[in-house]
C-alpha cells in the first residue's frame, strides 16, 4: 500500500484562473513541480530555450529541466515507493518521459489560452539520446552506402525517429522512410544510386 503524499503547498493553484500575464514557462514549471512532489519525488525544475531537434527546437516555448535537489532525505530509498529517484521517470526508451510531458502540456494548455507546447527533460537524458541516435544514424548510413542495401534500425518512438530522419535528410545517395505501424514504428536507411 503507497502511503499518502507529503503535504506540501501546491506552487499551481488548482483553482487557477488565467490572467492576460501569465507567464506560461513559469505555470509549466510549477505544474511539473507539483507534479514532482506528489511523486514524492524532491527535484529542481529549470526552464531553458529550446537548442536541439530534441529539446523542441522551432516547436517547444521551453524545455523544463529536471535535476535532483540538494535535500535528498525525504526521497525514498532505492526499492521503495519512488523507486530509484529520477532515474524511474525515464522509463524504457524514455516512455515514462514521454508520458509525464503529455501531462504537462495537457494541464498548461487546458488552463492557459493558447497552444504551449514544453519538453520535459531529465539530467540531460534527451541530449544524450539524441547524440546516440546522430551516431545511429551516421553509422547506418554509412552501412547502407557500404552494402548498397537497406538498413533497417529498432523499432522507436516518433521523436527520436524524427532525430535520425533529420539528421540523414541532407545525405546525399541516402534516403530514409518509417515503416510498420504502433509501437514496432522502425525508421529504414536506404540508398540510392540514382
Amino acid at each position: 500500500m503507497r502511503p499518502d503524499p507529503l503535504p506540501f503547498e501546491l506552487l499551481a493553484d488548482p483553482e487557477f484562473e488565467p490572467e492576460d500575464d501569465q507567464d506560461p514557462i513559469a505555470f509549466a514549471a510549477a505544474v511539473l513541480t507539483d507534479l514532482l512532489h506528489l511523486m514524492r519525488l524532491e527535484a529542481v525544475v529549470t526552464p531553458r530555450p529550446p537548442e536541439t531537434p530534441m529539446d523542441g527546437l522551432n516547436h517547444a516555448v521551453a524545455v523544463l529541466d529536471i535535476t535532483p535537489s540538494d535535500t535528498q532525505s525525504d526521497v525514498p530509498p532505492e526499492g521503495e515507493y519512488g523507486g530509484a529517484g529520477l532515474d524511474a521517470l525515464i522509463g524504457h526508451q524514455g516512455e515514462h518521459l514521454a508520458a509525464l510531458q503529455y501531462m504537462v502540456n495537457l494541464i498548461v494548455n487546458r488552463a492557459l489560452e493558447g497552444r504551449h507546447a514544453f519538453t520535459v527533460d531529465i539530467e540531460g537524458y534527451k541530449r544524450r539520446r539524441e547524440q546516440e541516435l546522430i551516431a545511429l544514424a551516421e553509422d547506418a548510413a554509412a552501412e547502407a552506402r557500404e552494402t548498397r542495401a537497406t538498413v533497417e534500425l529498432q523499432p522507436m518512438p516518433p521523436a527520436e525517429r524524427r532525430i535520425i530522419h533529420l539528421n540523414l535528410s541532407e545525405q546525399e545517395g541516402i534516403e530514409t522512410e518509417s515503416t510498420g505501424a504502433g509501437a514496432a514504428r522502425r525508421v529504414q536507411i536506404l540508398y540510392r544510386d540514382d
